[in-house]
């Protein structure tokens, strides 16, 4: 009870004085601490990752970093699509409307399941001589993706150009460049001598991904399909999470 006449108070003091609310206070030190991450992570990927897996760093939680950077990606690509509408799409949102969010939610987590894939391959590969946990591989490896998907996020505007190469050529630069950092990263935390001792494992990861990403593709456009619509639409009314009207 006395805290809660405290922050009435101080709330009540704040609004006299002008004073901004605590969370906007609280709001704006997560967005400074996000681009402190970024930042750290871009200009000293090896240095900030050795650092923050023995606690000597503090930034921003991974998980965090990454949900972030691929919602900023996300609503970039959405608000590209918006303004380059895509038929198809909108054909099968109007077909389906009922199920959509469904497979919305499921490849909003496909990236979410790609990095923790590609971190236990490469975990299993360089932990068995820096011992280090699993946790700071998929860290990592969650500030790398978070990396690019920023970066993406940043390039999507390539997207309205009339010509498709400029986004091409960006996208490829900023894999490329992905690729180094992870691998950076990856050498601060299993303390390799050399940076590109990472890579072979990175590149079994990345196969494993590809192959995961094949198949989840080849799921999802069946799922897309009339027919994966009608078997999607039965499963959900048998098991009781979709009632047909009547």
């Amino acid at each position: 009870m006395p805290g809660c006449v405290h922050h009435a108070a101080m709330a009540e003091h704040n609004t006299q004085t002008g004073v901004p609310p605590d969370f906007l206070n609280e709001s704006m030190e997560e967005v400074r601490f996000f681009v402190r991450t970024f930042t750290q992570f871009t200009l000293h990927p090896m240095a900030f990752s050795s650092d923050w897996s023995q606690d000597r760093r503090r930034a921003m939680n991974p998980v965090g970093f990454f949900g972030t950077s691929l919602g900023l990606q996300l609503a970039a690509v959405a608000i590209v699509t918006h303004f380059k509408p895509d038929e198809i799409r909108d054909a099968l949102k109007e077909l389906v409307p009922r199920y959509y969010w469904f497979l919305e939610v499921l490849a909003s987590q496909l990236p979410l399941l790609r990095a923790a894939l590609f971190a236990a391959v490469v975990h299993a590969w360089l932990s068995r001589r820096s011992r280090r946990p699993f946790r700071a591989s998929l860290g990592v490896v969650f500030y790398g993706a978070g990396w690019a998907a920023l970066c993406r996020a940043v390039a999507a505007p390539l997207g309205l150009l009339p010509s498709t190469s400029p986004s091409k050529i960006a996208g490829s630069v900023i894999a490329l460049v992905a690729l180094v950092m992870v691998a950076l990263a990856l050498a601060g935390v299993h303390r390799l001598r050399r940076w590109t001792s990472a890579l072979a494992p990175m590149a079994a990861g990345a196969v494993l991904v590809m192959l995961f990403s094949f198949i989840t593709a080849n799921l999802m456009a069946g799922a897309y399909s009339p027919a994966g619509a009608e078997r999607l639409v039965r499963a959900l009314e048998k098991r009781g999470a979709l009632v047909k009207p009547q």
